[in-house]
């Protein structure tokens, strides 16, 4: 999910909702304009392991945004890949 911090810009919170830990995740973050096309395009790493039922936070310097409607309709996020993290 993604969310604004202080500051107006976007904090993306990664949740791994599976039994395993999971590391090497990666996510596709597009910021769109009014009429829905893309004008940023970015792939985000998250270089935490994350374990089961946890939530990793990652600030970013998308934005500033004006508001949490604003990163509602604008923001997309894509996972792209993630795999079980080593024992």
């Amino acid at each position: 999910s993604a969310r604004r911090d202080r500051s107006g810009y976007l904090t993306i919170a990664t949740s791994n909702r599976s039994a395993l830990p999971i590391t090497g995740v990666e996510l596709l973050v597009e910021v769109r304009n009014k009429r829905g096309q893309n004008v940023v395009q970015q792939l985000l790493s998250i270089p935490d392991r994350i374990e089961p039922d946890q939530t990793a936070y990652s600030s970013t310097r998308f934005g500033p945004f004006h508001n949490a409607t604003v990163i509602r309709q604008d923001v997309r996020i894509l996972v792209q890949s993630a795999r079980v993290a080593p024992e």
